[in-house]
């Protein structure tokens, strides 16, 4: 196994009522005394990264582990897109370079286990990779490399479950939502969520949300209920949740071209662009953050499923690299950070730019206009019109349409599929949807049939 550095990291079981274990590990000792109903938690360390040690856990009996390692671990949760192994194939399409990585992946310092199966955990190698979370390997080795230190990736996954199933029968309440309605609500956190608590981690990775697509006000409320608890759960206000938007959902051969200024935009509820606005004003919590990849293509047909996990990796490992390890990366790509209207202009400023702003096309070549704004009239924000963008400045841009004398409510990748949204940062890294809170406000108030394309 591998166990979290620089913290005291929590061992637990059961022993007769008063029975006091004792934990030693790598020159450590902690002990604990069992309760009334026989269980006990000590808490060891804080430990330095390295290994391989051996824990001795000692009461009535002696029970040995061994070739235990610390360093980072990180707990991966989700659907489909956190679940999908190594080896998965779809009308025949796998992977970006899936055998070839899984043929690679020998790395006995870098460790993996996938809660509710029995094997437990595993040394990372070619045989237990490819049936591991594609992007939960694709995170931790990117991880490994960058820090050279033992990681180890507990994976949590299941294909079609909505966010109802991963929090707990306390989040539920306070959700309003009874358990006891429908068996499903808490599945997962019964049989995979709840008895990886308080395993010490440095943080959770989450994709999910597909199912919830359709009521994204709603999903706003459920996750930020879920992170909230399972801070509590795990005993940790500022353990880090970093999270992926939901990619395109549209089935896609190719990019499409950008609709032309002045066309209708039409924002409709029941997209995956409004729940992916519901995540990024998810951000609004401390200590998260929010990996784009609605540029990645779904050039499969398989709609909601990007093959390209090596990106998806790699870009959730810089969130972690900035936010939770202090390294002088760029983490993410552009995020809203202020809008302010001038005369028939709507100027933008973002965060998370490097090096500056940069409008490219699919080559990765700069343009000059960015594609992706639309703009609503003042007082009239439903009214939603395709728009023009250009970049003035490192952190700025600038939206204008000549359809509407005085703007009200801006918008970026409004569409389902907004591949063809071309705003990025010095790193190559996307920008995100946003919505500014004036249409937000119609928006949700309006009825969902009211809306569509």
């Amino acid at each position: 196994m591998v166990l979290q550095r620089n913290m005291k990291v929590p061992v637990w079981g059961t022993a007769r009522p008063g029975e006091t274990v004792t934990v030693k590990l790598a020159g450590k000792t902690a002990a604990a005394r069992a309760d009334a109903a026989g269980r006990w938690e000590a808490r060891i360390g804080p430990l330095d990264a390295g290994g391989p040690h051996e824990m001795t856990v000692t009461g009535s009996k002696v029970v040995t582990f061994r070739d235990v390692l610390i360093g980072e671990v990180w707990f991966g949760s989700g659907q489909s897109n956190m679940q999908i192994p190594m080896c998965w194939k779809l009308n025949g399409n796998g992977l970006y370079n899936a055998e070839k990585e899984i043929a690679a992946a020998d790395h006995p310092q870098f460790r993996l286990r996938t809660m509710g199966w029995g094997g437990g955990w595993q040394a990372c190698t070619p045989k237990s990779v490819k049936n591991f979370s594609a992007l939960g390997y694709y995170f931790g080795r990117e991880l490994h490399r960058r820090l050279d230190v033992p990681v180890g990736i507990i994976a949590c996954g299941r294909g079609r479950t909505a966010i109802q199933v991963y929090m707990s029968p306390e989040a539920l309440e306070k959700a309003g939502t009874a358990a006891g309605r429908n068996k499903t609500k808490g599945q997962e956190w019964a049989r995979k969520v709840a008895p990886a608590i308080p395993y010490g981690v440095a943080g959770v990775i989450w994709y999910q949300g597909e199912a919830n697509v359709g009521a994204p006000e709603k999903y706003l409320g459920l996750f930020t209920i879920l992170i909230e608890d399972w801070r509590e759960k795990w005993g940790r206000d500022d353990l880090p949740f970093l999270f992926a938007q939901l990619g395109n959902t549209a089935r896609q051969i190719g990019v499409p071209p950008a609709p032309a200024p002045g066309e209708r935009c039409r924002f409709d509820p029941r997209s995956t662009a409004a729940t992916r606005e519901s995540q990024r004003r998810a951000l609004k919590l401390p200590h998260t953050g929010m990996m784009v990849s609605s540029d990645l293509p779904v050039d499969d047909g398989v709609a909601g499923h990007p093959l390209d996990k090596p990106t998806q990796g790699k870009r959730l490992a810089l969130l972690a690299l900035e936010r939770v390890y202090g390294k002088k990366v760029v983490g993410s790509g552009p995020l809203i950070e202020s809008i302010e209207i001038v005369g028939n202009k709507v100027l933008l400023k973002f965060k998370g730019v490097g090096e500056g702003l940069a409008a490219r096309d699919r080559e990765g070549k700069e343009v000059a206009e960015v594609h992706g704004f639309a703009l609503a009239p003042a007082g009239n924000p439903r009214n939603l019109l395709w728009a023009r963008g250009k970049i003035t400045g490192k952190k700025t841009v600038e939206v204008w349409s000549e359809a509407i004398g005085q703007p009200g409510a801006v918008l970026y990748g409004a569409d389902e599929n907004a591949s063809w949204c071309n705003l990025y940062n010095s790193e190559g890294l996307p920008a995100s949807i946003f919505v500014s809170d004036d249409y937000w406000k119609a928006f949700t108030t309006r009825k969902p049939s009211a809306a569509g394309r």
